[in-house]
């Protein structure tokens, strides 16, 4: 159901290449048998050049080994039949036995021929590729016929390799359809255009590309956020951490949301309480140009600044009741990092390329001489961080340091009060 790559393959071309090696060969058989009459006398000529210098006489030869380099390939790629991989293993065999000895001039006595092992390579040989070719256009002509089918939004959703709810996200993207109007519908032709754009998105996604990118929006607390790949996607367990803002934002309170990515913590916040004085940093332009996207297309408040942490481009004028972040947090050289759709994410957003502690420990220390008495710190961290995280916030003079845990029950979320009195 994926669109068809038309171009040969590698393996196939190789295949090409010794075919036409191959057939430049005949030439020298028909020479041999019209000077010598034997094609046992051909076979030794053959054979006992494997380890002769190039020459082009020798074409099937030079056919023998790429054609065998193919083979591997498309064994690999795991391209092959059963009946073709039993006549390649059988040509293998007659490879490894074919081999004999001629000397400097020519000689043939006293020479062990295995001609039956010479015929049995080209027999597998012809019968192998002869059938790989019929194979690929076997394949071809069913995408034809496939792409003759009609094809429904929901035979596209049945016949998608995807996980069902992503194959429908896709489908609900390119059909502009909602949920309710793709289930009531789904017995509808796909217009050739929506089905050309639901193929291309789902390969992206087969290739491993995150469907937030794909589509280039995110849901996160109920409302759609735009995000691309110079932001964090925006993750469930991130709106434990606006909970616990809202929990304790006072009224007319002032909140900073350092490190604002798509500025989906910031921008709820400032939804969410709209009496509330909400700012947003970050250190790369690309994430606060789409975090201003995000809160102007979504309606909120929100003044945006430019620097690492707390130093910006705009003096922080009184103390904040809520200093809040997503850090980087995860320790550098994670194998996590190179798995799923963290490949995709900014590196920058995701570890502080130390011990996942770095960035956490400047945000303690620069934070309780920007909060107001009986402000919080809250740091969103890794499952297996808040013991680590709780000790930081202890260290740099916090009280009543707490974990949050998520849904999961896994440590999310860790905030300490300042208490100046208490320092």
């Amino acid at each position: 159901m994926q669109e068809q790559n038309r171009k040969p393959s590698f393996p196939i071309v190789m295949l090409l290449v010794s075919v036409a090696l191959w057939i430049a060969s005949l030439s020298n058989v028909a020479f041999y048998l019209g000077n010598h009459g034997s094609m046992e006398g051909l076979t030794v000529l053959i054979l006992g050049s494997i380890f002769a210098s190039l020459d082009i006489r020798y074409c099937a030869v030079y056919a023998n080994y790429v054609w065998l380099a193919a083979i591997v390939l498309l064994a690999l790629r795991k391209k092959v039949v059963p009946v073709h991989a039993a006549l390649w293993g059988l040509a293998l065999v007659a490879f490894s036995v074919k081999a004999v000895y001629v000397d400097e001039a020519g000689n043939t006595s006293d020479i062990v021929r295995y001609g039956a092992g010479f015929y049995l390579w080209y027999a597998a040989f012809a019968v192998a590729t002869i059938g790989t070719f019929a194979g690929k256009n076997k394949e071809r002509k069913a995408a034809s016929a496939a792409d003759g089918i009609k094809m429904t939004f929901d035979k596209w959703l049945g016949l998608s390799k995807l996980p069902k709810n992503e194959a429908r996200m896709l489908l609900q993207y390119v059909s502009e359809y909602t949920r309710v109007q793709l289930l009531t519908r789904g017995g509808e032709e796909m217009p050739d255009e929506v089905r050309q754009r639901a193929d291309r998105l789902a390969q992206r996604r087969l290739n491993g590309e995150p469907v937030a990118y794909i589509l280039g929006v995110r849901e996160f607390y109920g409302r759609r956020f735009t995000v691309n790949p110079s932001v964090l996607i925006p993750r469930p367990e991130t709106e434990h951490l606006v909970e616990a803002v809202l929990a304790r934002l006072p009224e007319n309170g002032r909140v900073w949301d350092l490190g604002t990515g798509s500025g989906a913590v910031a921008v709820t916040v400032a939804l969410e309480r709209p009496d509330a004085f909400v700012r947003a940093s970050d250190i790369s332009p690309p994430a606060l140009e789409t975090a201003r996207k995000n809160a102007a297309d979504l309606g909120a408040r929100v003044e945006f600044a430019h620097g690492s942490w707390f130093d910006t481009d705009m003096p922080s004028e009184g103390k904040w009741d809520i200093i809040v972040s997503n850090p980087p947090y995860i320790e550098n050289g994670d194998k996590h990092l190179s798995q799923g759709d963290l490949r995709f994410e900014p590196q920058i957003a995701l570890t502080d390329f130390s011990d996942g502690l770095s960035c956490i420990r400047t945000l303690a220390q620069g934070a309780p001489d920007r909060l107001a008495e009986g402000g919080f710190l809250l740091l969103e961290h890794g499952f297996d961080q808040g013991a680590a995280v709780r000790g930081v916030l202890a260290e740099n003079g916090f009280s009543g340091v707490e974990t949050l845990p998520d849904l999961a029950g896994l440590d999310r979320v860790t905030l300490g009060k300042y208490m100046k009195h208490l320092k």
